[in-house]
């Protein structure tokens, strides 16, 4: 099985999949995901599903019902580099924009500020190619891993995290930027590229 993934992944059009960690099929030390820099996954049964014929709304998904929803709607999508295991950001799906990540291959968030749809990478081009969707044991946090074009983060870094908090207690940066943020966000501060968490 986890030869046949593989191979799937090394095709130049990702293939997505969604795999569901039940806490039905979960044991008593899968039942708890541990989240680090590198988000381990559950040692509990895997349910592939394969999204090959998402096209539009009125697709009725299943997956939409097994998830649990906030008051408002939302989950939060964790966004990790498939190949390093690198935290990149973490920001909210609503229905719509789970979706569309699924129908395009490339993520889509909600915007809270704005209330509306928005495509990771539509102003600077650093898209972020899905590579497969987990979901955790009690369903209500995705975990997307991707292939990374340029930087996750607005302010110009590889990653939203390039801050850690020191010995002191103090914020410090610990990576260097990428891009230039005001160059590529001259024209719209507020673009969609902006992630507010």
């Amino acid at each position: 099985m986890d030869t046949q993934l593989g191979a799937r992944h090394r095709r130049r059009t990702p293939t997505i999949h969604l795999r569901l960690f039940s806490a039905l099929h979960c044991g008593r030390e899968g039942h708890l995901v541990r989240l680090s820099l590198a988000i381990e996954r559950a040692s509990c049964l895997v349910v592939p599903w394969r999204a090959k014929n998402v096209r539009s709304n009125e697709d009725q998904l299943p997956l939409l019902t097994a998830l649990k929803w906030n008051s408002e709607g939302l989950i939060p999508a964790i966004v990790q580099e498939v190949e390093s295991g690198e935290v990149l950001m973490m920001a909210w799906m609503d229905q719509a924009a789970l979706r569309k990540t699924l129908e395009v291959g490339q993520t889509h968030f909600y915007s809270r500020s704005r209330r509306s749809l928005w495509h990771k990478g539509a102003t600077s081009g650093h898209v972020q190619v899905v590579e497969s969707i987990h979901v955790d044991c009690d369903a209500d946090v995705l975990l997307v891993k991707v292939r990374q074009q340029g930087g996750a983060c607005h302010e110009g870094y590889h990653s939203c995290f390039f801050r850690r908090v020191n010995e002191a207690g103090a914020l410090e940066v610990v990576e260097t930027p990428i891009f230039d943020a005001g160059t590529v966000y001259a024209q719209d501060r507020e673009s969609s590229e902006t992630m507010v968490p």
